[in-house]
């Protein structure tokens, strides 16, 4: 799983000295990597690498565009700024963290971002686990397919190798090169057929897996098994 690492938007250096500092010195973060740009390199493009922006004071007119910026790309964002969360531009952007630059104000933004990245780690791990669920779901749809097919591809195989030892034991034989064909295809009716009862018998032990394992689980969970 990729771990979000966060961005530092601020044209103050002693901001974003300090919330670095901070960051390296308290070991109840999660390690993340920190980039620090100013808000004159701001692109769109490049807040996609990231899933947590800090934004501290930036000239004039720049907030603006930056949030924009990162809320197309899905980017959160937490604002640190000496402006009253209940100013309007903070009521237009309620979607954004905002943290008051007083005092405590780094106490603070250290709990936000630990909460903020923890849920975004148990999002991506959802994610993850959804994919993860839905590529189950396709191989185990795909496996019913062939084990329910498997019959009808092994009658036919049976089919194939049958009518060829017929024509191998034809009172009118075909030509060499044609019995060297006939055997070619009853070769390789015969490794089908092998490969198909290798699939019904990989079924059956995985299905009896399966269900040991779920006996077993229900046992632990029953009591009867000291859990493991």
């Amino acid at each position: 799983m990729q771990q979000s690492n966060v961005l530092v938007l601020t044209d103050d250096p002693e901001f974003a000295h300090a919330v670095a500092a901070r960051w390296r010195a308290d070991h109840r973060l999660p390690a993340r990597a920190i980039t620090q740009v100013s808000s004159d390199v701001g692109e769109a493009a490049m807040f996609e690498d990231y899933r947590f922006a800090i934004l501290g004071p930036v000239r004039e007119g720049a907030l603006e565009p930056l949030l924009r910026g990162l809320e197309s790309a899905g980017v959160e964002a937490c604002i640190c700024s000496d402006a009253n969360d209940k100013d309007s531009f903070y009521r237009m952007h309620s979607e954004a963290l905002h943290i008051q630059l007083r005092d405590g104000w780094l106490d603070t933004l250290m709990l936000v971002s630990k909460e903020v990245l923890r849920r975004l780690d148990a999002d991506a791990r959802a994610r993850q686990a959804e994919r993860a669920a839905a590529t189950r779901g396709t191989e185990a749809t795909l496996g019913r397919y062939m084990l329910e097919m498997s019959h009808i591809v092994s009658d036919t195989l049976t089919s194939l190798v049958g009518n060829a030892d017929l024509l191998l034991l034809a009172a009118e034989p075909v030509t060499k090169q044609g019995c060297e064909q006939i055997r070619t295809i009853r070769a390789m009716g015969l490794r089908l057929s092998q490969i198909m009862e290798r699939f019904s018998s990989l079924a059956s032990e995985i299905g009896a897996a399966e269900k040991q394992s779920q006996d077993e689980t229900a046992e632990v969970v029953s009591g009867r098994i000291p859990g493991r």
